[in-house]
């Protein structure tokens, strides 16, 4: 890990906590950590040259061209070279360093996670702010959540329950609709049977009217004969037929035809 993955890596760090701590205090605490880290880069002295790959920076007037400007080249160098060109390796405090530098790698490693073991330590200033900074955040963020499902869970309840009601009303009124289909039939039935009884009414009174009609017919050819003596063994229809023949009346039918009766 070389300076530029390690300052990366507290820049991570720092943007981890910056949404618990307070500007004025994150400032503070980047400020002290850069100092650290600066003496502790500083106290690390300077990186392991090796013939290997190194770092050259060329001062004022070098390859780049503009006054009073550096830049730092990767080109890989032997120890003859570094005499012929008698090009000047100096040590910055810019993040740039050897990847072979393992000293100085370890040296800001151990640093950094001692400050920051320091920082998280349980007895330390910083963590009873930045628990009760955590758990505020942790609350704000649990109430936005629930305020943006909240309105949703409302309306799928509604939902459901409102599908519920009504497959159990449904439910319930199924039979009473069958109930009433049935109640329509048979009022169909009755008003067809009331309306059959009066047809039939009428078709009675008609029938009665007529029978009246020829029993008042048949009163005006009868022949009642009253006051008659009754005698012993008498013949009755014999009586009949004398008065037939005495007043030239042809009679109807035949002689069975006649009824006869005494009060």
């Amino acid at each position: 890990m070389n300076c530029s993955q390690v300052f990366f890596f507290v820049f991570v760090c720092v943007l981890a906590f910056s949404s618990a701590v307070p500007r004025w205090s994150l400032f503070k605490e980047v400020e002290k950590w850069g100092h650290k880290i600066r003496d502790s880069v500083l106290n690390a002295g300077p990186p392991v040259v090796s013939a290997g790959k190194i770092s050259k920076v060329y001062k004022e007037g070098g390859k780049s061209g503009k006054k009073g400007s550096s830049y730092i080249s990767e080109t890989p160098v032997v120890e003859g070279d570094i005499n012929k060109n008698k090009t000047e390796f100096t040590y910055d405090n810019s993040p740039q360093c050897s990847p072979r530098g393992t000293t100085l790698n370890e040296s800001l490693l151990n640093n950094i996670s001692s400050l920051i073991d320091t920082k998280l330590a349980p007895d330390s200033k910083f963590m009873p702010n930045l628990k009760s900074l955590l758990r505020e955040e942790v609350k704000t963020m649990i109430k936005s959540e629930i305020n943006l499902v909240l309105p949703i869970l409302k309306e799928e309840l509604l939902d459901t329950l409102k599908n519920e009601f009504t497959e159990s009303t449904d439910f319930l009124n199924h039979p009473q609709c069958d109930l009433k289909k049935i109640i329509s039939d048979k009022n169909e039935i009755i008003k067809n049977l009331e309306f059959e009884q009066s047809r039939l009414k009428s078709e009675c009174n008609e029938i009665q009217n007529r029978l009246i009609t020829l029993e008042k017919i048949s009163r005006d050819n009868n022949l009642e004969v009253q006051n008659v003596p009754e005698k012993k063994n008498e013949n009755v229809q014999a009586i009949f037929l004398t008065l037939y023949r005495t007043f030239s009346i042809n009679p109807f039918g035949s002689v069975a035809d006649l009824q006869i009766c005494r009060p």
